[in-house]
């Protein structure tokens, strides 16, 4: 379909009146003027400068936080996923405390020992500690991330173990929309992180 320039710029020069009344104002951008030129953008056209803007673009997401911890069927936020640098793959995100931790060291062996079977399933594994948890982990093949001031922890309602002293040691399998599809929560089993999640893959 074809429309000619000079017929759309009429139509944006002019305006009908009917009974004495303006039936176009091309000097507000309002959902009536998104309809009536909206179409040029499906057509593939620009924009004149003499035509209002289309409109739609896109809205910042608010950020989704759970108070009392996400849950399977729940959205993983997005930008947290982003700084993860998951967003739109299937992924095992897990969240321990210090790379120097006897536990955590466990459960970080266990998931480098088995990252091919993660990877044969279709998944990435991030393993996520603050910054005062980095060490030196050089020996380790998977990706393990940042989580500045546990900002993300708090965003999905981690909650600390022992009386406050530990922070949670959480499992999640998230798919490639967003959707948290299983998650494992244990402290002193680090390594059943690791042996439950491939399960419930290989299911």
């Amino acid at each position: 379909m074809y429309f000619p320039l000079t017929a759309l710029a009429l139509l944006a020069s002019s305006s009908s009146v009917a009974n004495g009344f303006s039936t176009m104002n091309l000097g507000r951008s309002s959902f009536a003027t998104q309809l009536q030129f909206g179409f040029l953008k499906d057509l593939g056209l620009e924009k004149p400068d003499f035509l209002p803007d289309f409109g739609g673009g896109a809205v910042d997401e608010e950020p989704i936080s759970y108070e009392n911890g996400i849950n399977v069927g729940d959205q993983f936020p997005k930008d947290a996923l982003k700084k993860l640098g998951v967003n739109g793959k299937k992924s095992v995100v897990y969240f321990y405390g210090a790379d120097d931790a006897p536990s955590c060291k466990k459960q970080n062996s266990a998931f480098d020992s088995r990252i091919e079977e993660f990877k044969n399933a279709g998944v990435t594994v991030v393993g996520v500690r603050n910054e005062k948890g980095v060490k030196n982990t050089s020996e380790l093949v998977q990706n393990l991330m940042i989580d500045e001031d546990d900002a993300i922890r708090n965003q999905i309602g981690i909650k600390k173990d022992l009386f406050g002293l530990l922070g949670g040691r959480e499992t999640y399998v998230i798919g490639k929309k967003g959707n948290v599809e299983y998650k494992f929560n244990d402290q002193f089993k680090p390594e059943a992180h690791v042996e439950n999640t491939i399960e419930y893959l290989n299911q």
